[in-house]
């Protein structure tokens, strides 16, 4: 028999209001709330990411002065040069850099 508003109990419970595919609204408001965006973390990231670089290269510029000045060839300052290209381009490429992922697994219980 079909529940009708004649035949429904006065006292029982109001079924949850649903939205599309049967999730309920407060599970929906849940949901919302994860999604809010915040630019702290990613001025944080974006911070420690400019830190990082620059503290490689400065420490790439002082080992090629401190080459040089100790009378060196030039040609060793190529070793401190190429690290600092591969540890600047790790730092530029890191994921956690791109801040908090959007997409799944996010589970909700």
């Amino acid at each position: 028999m079909l529940a009708t508003e004649e035949n429904r109990n006065a006292n029982s419970p109001a079924p949850p209001a649903t939205v599309a595919f049967g999730k309920t609204a407060e599970l929906m408001k849940r949901v919302q709330r994860l999604r809010e965006v915040s630019n702290l973390p990613s001025v944080y990231y974006l911070v420690q990411s400019y830190v990082l670089i620059f503290g490689v290269a400065l420490l790439a510029i002082v080992a090629c002065e401190f080459l040089l000045a100790s009378g060196w060839s030039p040609a060793w300052t190529v070793a401190p040069l190429i690290v600092a290209i591969v540890f600047i381009g790790a730092a530029q490429h890191r994921p956690q850099c791109s801040g908090p992922r959007r997409s799944p697994p996010y589970v909700i219980q």
